[in-house]
């Protein structure tokens, strides 16, 4: 097996643990899935996934690499809206003609599987396929509550409070993959990419970082975040406004 090969098998066990930490899976459902994803798409960081504007016909499974839900503006700036880390699907929609209503940028080099053969195959065969259908409307529900978690970090919370928010949610998702090893994550994470989910300034961030750094809740290199307290971490948050002192957002 070469070394492609081998990610792409890893891919899918991860998929596959994604799956079941959502819904019991059936054999039928098991055997559809080891059919049914086969057509690998491989993309290089900074490339597009899926366009903005475009049908929503080719959802895909990150089997590696992270992507991004991101609309820019005409000056350039940006709002990323989710990540999708592996193991979850990206780019789905159920409704009949659905078009991409933001674009699916890859942050990192990424691997994924098209998943449109095994949608197709089992949506609404509940008697054939009952985890897999069932999964599907799960997923749905999780990319909108992704989105209102993001409505109300940017809307309502201070900028410790957003950063603090944000990283447990991923590692709640990592974890959810079996991606977190020994209570650490590293994440492939910028402070330009958290100003651009956050609605922060770059300088915002890295003063937030500095305070976790200090308190050992997380460790910063080039182009990275890891979170070395799962403990630590949620303490900070259930600890809320007293976290930090307060200061101007943005």
């Amino acid at each position: 097996m070469t070394g492609k090969e081998r990610n792409v098998t890893e891919g899918k066990a991860v998929v596959l643990r994604n799956l079941e930490s959502l819904v019991e899976l059936f054999d039928s459902d098991r055997e559809a899935i080891g059919a049914s994803l086969k057509a690998i798409v491989e993309r290089a960081a900074g490339q597009e996934l899926q366009s903005a504007n475009t049908p929503l016909t080719q959802p895909c499974f990150v089997l590696s690499g992270w992507v991004c839900r991101t609309i820019s503006l005409p000056d350039g700036r940006r709002q990323i809206l989710d990540f999708y880390i592996p193991g979850e699907l990206a780019a789905y929609s159920s409704r009949r003609a659905a078009h991409a209503k933001a674009s699916y940028l890859c942050l990192t080099d990424v691997v994924c599987v098209k998943a449109s053969e095994l949608i197709e195959r089992t949506h609404n065969q509940g008697s054939r396929f009952p985890g897999l259908t069932a999964a599907w409307s799960i997923i749905e529900g999780k990319i909108e509550e992704n989105l209102l978690h993001q409505i109300v970090r940017n809307g309502q919370m201070l900028a410790h409070e957003r950063i603090l928010h944000l990283l447990s949610d991923l590692e709640m998702r990592h974890r959810r993959s079996g991606l977190v090893q020994a209570d650490r994550l590293v994440m492939p994470l910028t402070q330009e990419i958290l100003a651009d989910a956050l609605g922060l300034s770059a300088i915002h961030v890295n003063r937030v970082l500095q305070q976790l750094r200090r308190e050992q809740i997380v460790r910063t290199f080039l182009g990275r975040i890891e979170i070395v307290s799962h403990k630590l971490l949620e303490q900070a948050l259930s600890r809320g406004e007293d976290h930090v002192e307060r200061g101007p957002v943005g």
